[in-house]
């Protein structure tokens, strides 16, 4: 039989060339050493691919996204309905759990995508259309349920989630390349030992601000730190990994920037997490005007960031350096709010510190996918908005838990005398320390993690 007519026979019964078959018998087997707790580029380089970033590329494409980003979405889909129907607080603690498993995810397989469906030179362009995303959501969000929780419910607002889902199931199909091979979802391994321990360590944050005695939140929130630590270092040496290799290493440009992503977004956990608060409590903003005070953040990081994608092609320090120093600067425009009951300067505030994220993000993520090793390039972008979120959750938990240990409160009655005013929102400062009492030990923290992401900024860019 000759050659042509073997390949014609070959790919009648096979349906594809010997070459696509050899290959997908490749990637299959590597797919069971996978499974097995193998490294991908140990995997890779086992089954015959010289390039591990190839090996990568081919390996997402048979298998897919699509299955991952579905089950994901039926996931998110699930909490928002236990939410919704919770009728306990434990019933709505697992409707967010599983809400954010499903975010996270989706969000994970968004960003390891990037590098593959667009080339280099567009990646900062769409980071910058992901803040514009971000903007709509974070703006659109609090608008729209807002106004549904005062018509009707706040379970009505939760339920909004459920139309956008369907809407993003059905989009998948036409942004993300189908596999070529029956895709099934897979489990390589769950770190569930880190997993449990970051969200011990958060609980223990969030605990040591409600302890009764002044020693016991210390050691508590110590603990914390260590369980935090602990996450990390069982992380490296395990074989189903959150983290990349060498992640938070500041003698490694990749763990300095994952660590600057951390701790930028650690020290605007207050501003992002309680500014909703800040403003119902001392200017008396209704729920869409709270919103939209917490949506300033994200209105600026988008606009910000659009600026930058057409913005000259600078280095990366160019971008980065500056944006501890802006975030230090909104952070003080909220002291200024908290302490003087000054709008103004809390609209400021909030603007300067989306700035800071909207100047140095493209960059930032840009640049850590690039430190990172070819094999674990994609693990890299996926840990991005990992970190970003826990930053976000740790910092909530800590500056939450000193703002209790330090009695930082609002009192009705000084609330209602500074909303009762009808022709202006301030008020001196002496009202206002009477109904808002600020706490020196949260600025202080505050700020020390600001310093700390100003030296962290020049290893990750170095």
């Amino acid at each position: 039989m000759g050659a042509s007519s073997l390949h014609q026979r070959f790919k009648a019964t096979t349906a594809m060339s010997p070459l696509q078959f050899q290959k997908q018998l490749r990637l299959q087997e590597a797919r069971l050493m996978l499974m097995d707790g193998l490294e991908a580029a140990s995997a890779s380089h086992r089954v015959g691919y010289g390039s591990p970033s190839q090996f990568s590329r081919e390996y997402r494409r048979l298998f897919g996204a699509r299955a991952v980003l579905f089950l994901s979405s039926v996931a998110f889909m699930g909490g928002t309905v236990a939410f919704a129907s919770a009728a306990s607080a434990p019933m709505l603690i697992w409707g967010r759990a599983l809400q954010g498993i499903g975010e996270g995810i989706v969000v994970a397989c968004c960003y390891a995508l990037i590098p593959e469906l667009f080339p280099r030179r567009l990646v900062p362009q769409i980071f910058a259309i992901e803040s514009v995303v971000r903007v709509l959501a974070a703006f659109g969000g609090p608008l729209v349920a807002g106004a549904i929780a005062e018509a009707a419910s706040w379970r009505a607002a939760v339920l909004v989630n459920i139309p956008a889902s369907v809407a993003f199931v059905i989009l998948v199909p036409f942004c993300v390349p189908a596999g070529r091979a029956a895709a099934k979802a897979t489990l390589t391994g769950m770190p569930i030992p880190q997993l449990g321990l970051i969200v011990l360590g958060i609980f223990l944050l969030s605990a040591g601000g409600v302890a009764g005695h002044r020693l016991l939140s210390v050691l508590i929130m110590g603990g914390a730190g260590l369980v935090l630590g602990l996450a990390v270092l069982v992380d490296s040496r395990s074989a189903a990994r959150v983290f990349p290799t060498n992640a938070f290493r500041l003698s490694d440009p990749m763990g300095a920037g994952l660590l600057l992503v951390l701790l930028l977004s650690m020290t605007e956990a207050p501003a992002s997490v309680y500014a909703a608060f800040m403003g119902q409590k001392l200017w008396s903003l209704n729920a869409v005007e709270a919103g939209t005070l917490s949506a300033t953040i994200a209105i600026s990081w988008s606009l910000t960031a659009l600026a930058v994608a057409h913005a000259p092609r600078f280095t990366a320090s160019t971008y980065v350096w500056p944006a501890p120093l802006i975030l230090a600067t909104g952070l003080a425009g909220n002291v200024v709010a908290l302490g003087f009951a000054s709008l103004p300067a809390g609209i400021v505030g909030q603007t300067l510190i989306g700035a800071s994220f909207g100047l140095s993000w493209a960059r930032l993520c840009e640049r850590v996918m690039d430190a990172a090793p070819v094999a674990e390039r994609d693990f890299a972008a996926s840990a991005l908005p990992t970190v970003l979120s826990a930053g976000l959750a740790i910092g909530a938990a800590f500056f939450g838990a000193l703002a209790g240990w330090s009695n930082l409160k609002a009192d009705d009655s000084a609330t209602s005398r500074l909303g009762t005013r009808q022709g202006s929102r301030t008020s001196s400062p002496a009202t206002c320390s009477s109904g808002f009492t600020t706490s020196r030990t949260v600025r202080a923290a505050t700020w020390t993690c600001a310093i700390s992401a100003m030296s962290t900024a020049g290893n990750s860019t170095s």
